[in-house]
Parts: C-alpha cells; structure tokens; sequence
C-alpha cells in the first residue's frame, strides 16, 4: 500500500479532558504534544503506512505528536517546493520521511534506523493528493480539538486548519 496518514475521529463523542494549564501558548511543539494527548483520550485513531507495510501502529499520544509537531514543515514544503524531512523519532518507530517534491509529484523517502527497512524505501505520490491528506489531518485535528480541548483548538495554527486553511 502506497504512503498514507489520517487521523479518525472516535465513533462517538468524548467529554473534554483539560486535566492541566497550558504552559505555553505560543510554543507550536508544546502545543501538539499537549493536542496529541487530548485527541488520543477522547478516543482519536491515527493511521500512518506505506513503504511496504500498511499499518505502522502508531498511537496518538506520542508517536503521531512526533508527525504533527512537524507539520508546519511539511506544509510550508508543499508551499514552497523546498525539500523537508519528518522525523518520527519516537522509541520502536525510528524512521525519517524525506520529501523532495517536483511540478505534480511528491518523492517520499523512507529511511529506518531499526531494524524494519522500508520496501520500497521510495514511493512517489501525487502532490495534490498529499495536500488534501495534510489538509483532511490539520481539518480533523484542529476539529477534534474544538472538543478534546477547546483551550488549543482556539490557538493558531489550530483555529486556522479547522477552517480548512492551510498556513
């Protein structure tokens, strides 16, 4: 199965479960650890594969934090055509997304440093495509938070992508 990510809403809705202040409002890094760890306890699936394997198991809490901490990189790379790399540092998982885009495609690098290797290490993916997957997660997330959390739902850049605005 070719590269993918999304983030599912739970089947039904949860309660808001602000159990701590917000240290820092305007760190984006804090923020999406803090938003990671609402979505998972309200009960958010998060579905990450490719490279020859379909599903990497990723919870919500921690290893998709790593993914959304980084998304302002990825965005501001589908924007801009400079090359980015996701790095998906957390324990087990330990591989980075290298992304080198072209007019209408994307070139996605997988590269492990555990002992499962990508096969292929590189897939190739619409970059239409992958701006809706970026678009669907930031609109689903920032969505999610409205009810996880509304305290970091109304922060920048969340407030923003639930609108469906990618900055």
């Amino acid at each position: 199965m070719a590269f993918h990510f999304a983030l599912t809403p739970p089947a039904e809705a949860a309660e808001p479960s602000v159990a701590e202040p917000l240290e820092d409002e305007e760190d984006y890094w804090y923020l999406a650890i803090c938003a990671s760890k609402a979505l998972a306890l309200a009960g958010y699936r998060f579905d990450i594969g490719g490279f020859g394997h379909p599903d990497w198991k990723f919870d919500v809490s921690y290893d998709m934090s790593t993914f959304a901490e980084q998304l302002p990189d990825l965005i501001a790379g589908l924007r801009t055509g400079r090359p980015v790399e996701i790095d998906l540092y957390s324990q087990g998982v330990e591989r980075t997304l290298k992304f080198a885009w072209s007019q209408d495609q994307a070139r996605i690098t997988c590269v492990s440093r555990t002992s499962w290797q990508p096969s292929p290490a590189t897939e190739f993916i619409d970059r239409t495509r992958l701006e809706l997957m970026v678009r669907e997660f930031c609109r689903t997330l920032a969505s999610g938070l409205v009810a996880a959390d509304p305290r970091i739902a109304a922060l920048p850049p969340f407030s923003r992508w639930r609108d469906g605005e990618l900055v």
